[in-house]
């Protein structure tokens, strides 16, 4: 009885040993390097608008610009549907540019130009875009007093399946209806 008792407690602490290593593997590669920002995954990347004007910050207003504001409004939480590879993807219309976003396990991708099937799209200025770039308080206000606008292509199952109704709670401070 006893020696059963010992081989069930080696097997346990051997579990417990392999759970641990299994964590330590896990941890490391989710802080591995996102090869499509080249920034690590959960840290954020420096404000492009600090040391500029205003005017300078419009004229550069670039994917980096794009970037810093999903990272903002904490778009990198957005994920596929259960069962799904279906990426969430957004669509940026700042004045004649447009830039679109796809978020893939919590790394995002900001390219110049439209793509297809966008669930959201967010409309805004670069003068806007530069307010929100200076201040993380000023998105809501922004949304709120219609100087951006937040549409909504996808359905809503899609929508809610994919985690859109937060990165709505934070661009305007309101429950998604």
């Amino acid at each position: 009885m006893k020696k059963g008792w010992k081989v069930f407690l080696i097997i346990l602490i051997s579990l417990f040993i392999l759970l641990i290593i299994a964590g330590g593997i896990f941890a490391y590669y989710n802080k591995s390097i996102n090869k499509s920002t080249g920034r690590n995954v959960g840290s954020k990347p420096s404000n492009p608008v600090d040391g500029l004007s205003d005017e300078q910050a419009v004229a550069k207003f670039n994917e980096g610009f794009v970037l810093y504001i999903l990272q903002s409004i904490k778009a990198y939480n957005l994920h596929n549907p259960p069962f799904s590879s279906e990426t969430p993807k957004i669509e940026f219309i700042i004045e004649n540019d447009i830039y679109n976003a796809e978020i893939s396990n919590k790394n995002i991708k900001v390219l110049k130009g439209s793509i297809t099937n966008e669930d959201i799209r967010i409309i805004t200025t670069k003068v806007e875009g530069v307010k929100m770039l200076r201040d993380k308080k000023y998105i809501e206000t922004s949304f709120n007093n219609g100087n951006s606008g937040f549409e909504m292509v996808a359905g809503e199952v899609k929508l809610f399946s994919k985690g859109y109704l937060d990165l709505y709670e934070e661009l305007t401070g309101q429950k998604a209806q």
